[in-house]
């Protein structure tokens, strides 16, 4: 693959985990729950990983954070999109390449899930410095492990269907 081909699929995978940030940012799924999504945008990033590898997953985290915090979000909102997001990329990316024969794309999304919801409470309490935040954290582990299921089963699919595939990690 070439270089402009990878930095166009990279960029293109980046735009449209933006969008769908974004729009997952205005769908009031769970709104008694803040912190509570289903992680549209993680769709991009997991499959970014499974095409390109382990740095390009992580740029792809840190370019959405960008683009969706100043479009959509603000200050807070990219601190705390980028520490999930990064912090999500390197767990998902540690279990793909330490157990790729046995974890399912469905099992990276549920880590990554998972990995992005303690990273943000993490920011949270260092913010607060209350540990009231702890149970909730349970709560969005939850969550997070129904999320990321479900994404995971839309990340399998697109993954089967993606012929892109290059040297991985």
């Amino acid at each position: 693959m070439s270089k402009l081909k990878k930095t166009l699929i990279l960029a293109i995978l980046s735009g449209a985990g933006a969008v769908l940030g974004i729009i997952e940012s205005m769908l009031p799924l769970l709104p008694a729950i803040p912190g509570g999504k289903l992680g549209l945008a993680n769709i991009v990033t997991v499959v970014a990983l499974y095409i390109f590898g382990g740095w390009e997953c992580i740029l792809i985290s840190v370019v959405r954070s960008i683009i969706s915090s100043a479009l959509y979000g603000g200050f807070n909102a990219f601190v705390y999109s980028l520490v999930g997001g990064v912090f999500s990329a390197l767990v998902m990316t540690v279990v793909y390449r330490l157990f790729s024969h046995r974890v399912t794309p469905v099992g990276v999304s549920v880590c990554g899930a998972a990995a992005h919801n303690t990273a943000q409470v993490a920011v949270a309490w260092f913010v607060v410095r209350s540990n009231a935040l702890v149970p909730y954290l349970g709560i969005l582990l939850a969550i997070s492990l129904v999320a990321g299921i479900c994404t995971g089963f839309v990340i399998r699919e697109c993954v089967k269907r993606i012929d892109i595939k290059v040297d991985v990690l």
